[in-house]
């Protein structure tokens, strides 16, 4: 399926259950003369009904007007995305709200926000496995950044990380808030100098075991930074690699293995 160059989405997902995509394109919404909101490369908005049991592989949501990925209306959600690429070119290259979602082996270019967290049933969290997210330009039309490569600023419960990689060019890395795990993941800091003495991560009340932070300036960096830790769960194995990037402190903190405090 081609769902390319439309005016208003790729595809609107409006209501059912067992709906699958493989290979397709939602790419170029709103790209050519005629443009509609929200101009997603898929929207979940579910209206009479509810979306269940989505599957979407080896996908392409690619330079929309809008998000590549929209989750935020009605009794939908519940779909998993494997092998998929997001790239915002203009805007989010994903958006969502809604339970139930899980991405495995996805690639996600340009800034992500938001996520679904809950406390009482943590299996309808949003769930990453072995997935990528980077702000690396598209050859032909640019990329889209707003502050941070990922931000997940409210609920981020049950929220889950595993086995992947945070590459951030032109923005800080991560903005992660609530009780959220990253396991086996790797934060590399690569040529987004902020100011000296600022911070270049946000963790709040997240768990974090088998991870890595580390920098990549290809002309060096002369300012230094921190990540800013609050209430912060430390497992085994979290490493912060210098020699700019301090733990909470920017002039004192930190670096190497961390010790292990109130392990997840």
């Amino acid at each position: 399926m081609y769902g390319e160059y439309n005016a208003r989405q790729g595809l609107s997902w409006v209501g059912g259950k067992g709906l699958t995509a493989v290979g397709c394109q939602f790419n170029h919404t709103g790209r050519r003369v005629f443009q509609s909101a929200p101009g997603a490369g898929v929207d979940i908005e579910a209206e009479d009904s509810v979306c269940r049991d989505g599957v979407f592989r080896q996908c392409e949501f690619v330079n929309n007007a809008g998000c590549g990925l929209v989750a935020d209306s009605g009794d939908g959600g519940y779909a998993r995305f494997e092998d998929c690429t997001f790239w915002g070119t203009t805007a989010w290259a994903m958006w969502n709200r809604k339970p139930g979602m899980r991405f495995e082996a996805c690639r996600f270019y340009g800034s992500v926000v938001h996520a679904y967290g809950s406390t009482n049933a943590p299996e309808l969290a949003t769930q990453y496995a072995r997935c990528r997210f980077e702000d690396k330009p598209h050859p032909e039309y640019g990329v889209a950044r707003f502050g941070q490569l990922v931000t997940h600023d409210g609920n981020a419960d049950g929220v889950r990380f595993e086995q992947c990689e945070f590459v951030a060019h032109g923005v800080k890395s991560v903005w992660l808030a609530g009780f959220a795990l990253l396991d086996g993941c790797r934060i590399t800091h690569a040529d987004a100098q902020v100011a000296n003495g600022d911070f270049q991560a946000l963790f709040r009340g997240c768990a974090l075991r088998n991870c890595r932070l580390t920098e990549a300036f290809s002309g060096g960096c002369t300012n230094r930074y921190y990540v800013l830790a609050q209430n912060v769960r430390i497992g085994t194995n979290v490493f912060v690699q210098g020699p700019c990037v301090r733990w909470e402190n920017w002039s004192s903190g930190p670096t190497g293995l961390l010790v292990c405090v109130q392990a997840p």
